[in-house]
C-alpha cells in the first residue's frame, strides 16, 4: 500500500481509539489489529491468558518468567523488542541471577566474540541486578569458557572492538551505554534458534 496517509494523523487517531481502553485491553486490540495486517506479532507479547494475539500456542518452551526483573531490565526489553523467550534461549534464571547459557557465541573471530560476551554479560548483569554492569574478571572467565579469551591479544582486541558500546575501565568495571543495549538486544535477537 502507497505511503500516502500523514503517519502522525494515523497514530493520533490510533491513539484515540486506544485511550478509550485499559492496559490489556489496549495490547490486546493493538497486537490483534498487526495480526489482522499480516505483520509479525512477537512472541511474549500477547495479553494475558489463552493463545495471544498472534493465533499460537500456550507457553513458550525457554521464556523464563519475567515477572520479577527489574524495572530497567523490563523497560530495556519493551524498547528494544526483546522477548522473554529470546532470553531463555540465550540465558538461565537461578533465582533472579541470569547466567550465560548460549551454546556459541556469535562474531566473526575471537576479538568480534570476545566482546560479544561483554555484551552478554552486560545484559545479564541488566536482567539480575538492573544495572549493566560488566566485571571485567567474570566477563573474561566467559570468554575463556566460550573459547574466545585471546589473552596476548586481549587488550587490543578490546580496544579495537568495544567501540561505544562500553563506559568505564577494568578497574571500576564496564557498563554498558546505550549503543551498548542495543548492540546486545541486536545480537540476542540473532542468537535465536532457526524456526
Amino acid at each position: 500500500m502507497p505511503h500516502t496517509v500523514n503517519v502522525a494523523t494515523v497514530a493520533t487517531a490510533v491513539f484515540s481509539e486506544l485511550s478509550k481502553l485499559e492496559g490489556e485491553d489496549r495490547k490486546r486490540a493493538l497486537l490483534g489489529a498487526l495480526a489482522m495486517l499480516g505483520e509479525p506479532v512477537p512472541t511474549g507479547a500477547g495479553g494475558g491468558g489463552g493463545a495471544g494475539a498472534g493465533g499460537g500456542g500456550g507457553a513458550q518452551d525457554h521464556a523464563p518468567d519475567t515477572s520479577d526483573l527489574p524495572p530497567k531490565a523490563k523497560l530495556w526489553m519493551r524498547q528494544h523488542g526483546v522477548t522473554a523467550d529470546q532470553i531463555g534461549h540465550v540465558f538461565h534464571n537461578e533465582g533472579g541471577t541470569f547466567e550465560l547459557i548460549a551454546a556459541s557465541i556469535p562474531g566473526s573471530g575471537k576479538a568480534k566474540q570476545m566482546m560479544s560476551v561483554y555484551l552478554l554479560k552486560g545484559i545479564a548483569a541488566l536482567l539480575s541486578t538492573g544495572e549493566p554492569k560488566i566485571v571485567d574478571k567474570e566477563a573474561r572467565a566467559a570468554a575463556e569458557n566460550h573459547g574466545c579469551y585471546d589473552q596476548p591479544n586481549h587488550s587490543n582486541n578490546f580496544k579495537q572492538n568495544r567501540q561505544n558500546y562500553l563506559g568505564g575501565s577494568k578497574e571500576s568495571g564496564w557498563t554498558l551505554t546505550g549503543p551498548g543495549h542495543k548492540a546486545a538486544a541486536d545480537l540476542i535477537k540473532s542468537m535465536q534458534p532457526a524456526a
